[in-house]
């Protein structure tokens, strides 16, 4: 039976050479997330869905799949690497005057395994993912204000949403780069968060678990999605009134500094407590605030 999921897996990630035909074939999306997005949405062989909201100045265009048959693949392009995504059966983008034309905002929902499939096998399945995000250059990413503690520490950490009391985002159960034992997987809960960066663009892979009802413990459905956000628009997202948000570049560094010092105070607690900190870890350079 592991084989078989195996076998869904490597299929899922990497492709299918072969097609019974031209109408069974799947079709290829190609985005370039330095690109445009009218340039996805002209050259896409799916047509998005547009809806407009006039009094924010915003449209969202999307591709929703019913049906599992014949599913597009995604080739998302970053810095002359391809990351290949298949069974994708969503696609979602928003565009409108203050982020200007190129893709900023980026939502991919994945068709994983089956539902109620083993918890085991539907783990396997997202660190399979998560090696092929990785593999493809996108590094692990620690929000400004968490302490750098990596999964090799996961031990000494009780919960799956703080450390040492205080909430973390980028929490070390979940570093990309250590796998979770099966019994750490159960006890996150509904939803489980992994941060990336590469040149300029985060990415969120998150997945949603709703246990089986029969043997919730053994078997689950779970909703797989990746966010992608230009630098621009993450560090935006942060600010929320309109003259805030007109001088975000103004106003970053001093409120970086503050995530800072957050940072400083509690890996001083955890250092206290006998937890390493990952010192090798340095946040991103911030393009915006270069110019």
């Amino acid at each position: 039976m592991r084989r078989l999921y195996y076998l869904i897996i490597i299929t899922f990630l990497v492709g299918c050479n072969k097609s019974e035909n031209t109408h069974t074939k799947s079709q290829l999306i190609h985005i370039d997330l330095n690109g445009s997005a009218q340039s996805l949405l002209q050259k896409s062989p799916v047509e998005f869905s547009k809806d407009c909201m006039n009094a924010v100045d915003m449209c969202w265009y999307k591709i929703q799949s019913p049906s599992s048959i014949n599913l597009p693949s995604v080739d998302i392009s970053l810095d002359n690497k391809t990351l290949n995504i298949n069974q994708v059966s969503g696609i979602t983008t928003a565009v409108s005057k203050e982020f200007g034309e190129n893709l900023s905002n980026l939502k991919l929902t994945l068709r994983g395994l089956p539902d109620n499939t083993p918890h085991e096998d539907q783990r396997d399945f997202i660190y399979a993912l998560i090696n092929s995000i990785k593999a493809v250059g996108w590094q692990h990413y620690f929000f400004p204000s968490d302490p750098r503690v990596n999964g090799s520490q996961a031990r000494k950490i009780n919960s799956p949403d703080d450390v040492l009391g205080f909430y973390v985002s980028s929490h070390p159960w979940l570093d990309p780069d250590y796998e979770m034992d099966m019994e750490s997987w159960l006890k996150v809960g509904s939803f489980y968060n992994w941060y990336f960066f590469k040149d300029g663009v985060h990415l969120n892979l998150r997945a949603w678990r709703k246990n089986s009802k029969d043997t919730p413990n053994e078997r689950g459905t779970y909703l797989i999605t990746l966010n992608f956000k230009t630098e621009e628009l993450y560090w935006l997202s942060g600010f929320e009134e309109k003259n805030e948000r007109r001088n975000w570049r103004e106003l970053l560094p001093a409120r970086l500094k503050k995530y800072a010092e957050m940072r400083q105070e509690r890996e001083e607690k955890v250092r206290t407590a006998g937890i390493e900190v990952d010192e090798s870890y340095q946040d991103p350079q911030i393009k915006a605030l270069e110019k």
